[in-house]
């Protein structure tokens, strides 16, 4: 099924953030922290009751997941794409999902609004 956990081969090793998708090379990229405050969007986006019963049982804890987003000119996101799975396709989707709900403030430069993309890390859970 597509909801197990992916063996730890096939993830991206914990550490530096992932690298940019090539086609976004040409966009400002920046640490999520320079976005400023979230306009509109669920932050939280924590695994739901099954997920969170399905880490405890497989002693999964802690999961986390990276997705990478860009901003349009306007602060809305326009593009996220999972970098890292939280090894549940779930909850991997929902984080997809959720990112692309999010709304900020204008990304401005000079005077002018900018595409902008970032990455957000989530972790659950403690060992």
């Amino acid at each position: 099924g597509g909801d197990g956990p992916i063996p730890n081969a096939e993830l991206p090793q914990f550490g530096m953030p992932p690298p940019v998708p090539e086609q976004e090379a040409n966009a400002h990229v920046v640490d999520s922290a320079v976005l400023g405050d979230r306009l509109a969007g669920d932050a939280g986006l924590a695994p739901d009751d099954g997920e969170q019963a399905y880490i405890a049982e497989h002693a999964l804890a802690p999961v986390d997941g990276i997705v990478f987003y860009c901003l349009d000119e306007a602060g809305r996101v326009d593009r996220a794409r999972l970098m890292r799975s939280t090894g549940m396709a779930s909850y991997d989707k929902r984080l997809v999902e959720g990112v692309q709900t999010w709304r900020f403030a204008p990304y401005v430069v000079h005077g002018q609004p900018q595409r902008v993309c970032s990455f957000t890390h989530w972790m659950f859970g403690q060992r």
